[in-house]
């Protein structure tokens, strides 16, 4: 199995679930960004926290072909059937909210290594290239648009993309 860089021993997950109870967190959302550029996320329990960094939690192949208007773009190798993880590092836990703490995920197979359409994981395979070749990356995000209602709340009671963080 890959092993993830802030991998830490039971103790310390008892640690780092203690301190975020302390601050109110009893939820965990550990999110990952398909080829469209939506944020897709899985929620758990904050008792769930060691689970979600060693094995994770399941997402389908499919989340790698999910199209930006919640349509699904089957290939002849990619579709529902089978199992990936979305693993964390708790090194990244951040509260972001009250009861809530998130993490950036990673997309890995049953066997520890990373999927291959995880596009975190080909960000630090290109960034390990470069370096290499001597250079570095300095890498940034673009928003380009959030969907807000009239009043500046959410733009609709509905949810509109699959297992993404928020409707707007």
């Amino acid at each position: 199995m890959t092993a993830l860089a802030g991998v830490r021993t039971e103790a310390d997950i008892a640690t780092t679930i203690a301190e975020l109870r302390a601050n109110g967190v009893e939820l965990i959302a550990g999110s990952v960004t398909d080829l469209a550029g939506v944020t897709r996320a899985k929620y758990v329990p904050l008792q769930r926290l060691g689970a979600f960094q060693r094995s994770g939690m399941g997402a389908s192949p499919s989340w790698s072909v999910f199209c930006v208007d919640t349509g699904i773009a089957f290939t002849p190798s990619i579709g529902v059937v089978g199992d990936l993880r979305i693993r964390i590092d708790l090194a990244d836990v951040r509260r972001i909210e009250d009861g809530v703490a998130w993490a950036p995920g990673g997309l890995y197979d049953q066997h520890g290594e990373p999927a291959p359409l995880c596009t975190r994981s080909l960000l630090v395979a290109t960034e390990r290239v470069a370096a290499q070749r001597g250079l570095s990356a300095l890498v940034g995000v673009e928003l380009e648009c959030t969907m807000l209602g009239p009043d500046g709340g959410h733009a609709s009671e509905h949810a509109w993309s699959p297992y993404g963080l928020r409707t707007s």
